[in-house]
């Protein structure tokens, strides 16, 4: 395997590609904050941490991004941006 530049890196995705991460991204941040105390509401009385099933349910959007670009590792990059977002917010 040969190392890429990093402009050479990002010329493999159009940007349609580039824009679904980034959407898939800014989901999965969005929707953590809502998603959290609901199921921490249903999983509480049941005895179930709330942090692992909620923790399905907005990464899914990483996965759910991946699975639209359809190109190697966008899921790796998309954790990456979401976790930038989540930094500067």
């Amino acid at each position: 395997m040969r190392l890429l530049k990093p402009g050479e890196y990002l010329r493999k995705f159009s940007i349609f590609d580039l824009v679904i991460i980034a959407i898939s991204a800014a989901i999965g941040v969005a929707i953590k904050p809502v998603i959290v105390p609901l199921v921490q509401i249903v999983s509480g009385p049941l005895f179930i941490p709330g942090g692992a099933i909620a923790g399905g349910f907005y990464m899914m959007w990483l996965v759910i991004g991946a699975g639209l670009v359809g190109k190697r590792a966008p899921a790796a990059r998309d954790s990456l941006l979401a976790a930038c977002i989540s930094l500067m917010t």
